[in-house]
């Protein structure tokens, strides 16, 4: 049986760990909105996100939302 739990929380401590990587780091900001941001690391970590649950998941469908 899989453990969602389990997978889900090592892969969002792995996206946490890119995350720490960008701090005190400028960043790329693009506008998907007139208030709506979006930054380079949170491309980076929903990138991550989707290739670790594609690896373990290909039948899976995703819709994501950094």
């Amino acid at each position: 049986m899989i453990d969602y739990r389990e997978f889900t929380v090592a892969v969002a401590r792995e996206a946490g760990t890119v995350l720490k990587k960008t701090l005190n780091k400028k960043h790329t900001v693009a506008y998907k909105g007139e208030i709506n941001i979006v930054t380079e690391a949170d491309r980076i970590s929903e990138d991550l996100i989707i290739e670790r649950i594609y690896e373990r998941f290909p039948l899976h469908d995703i819709l994501a939302e950094e």
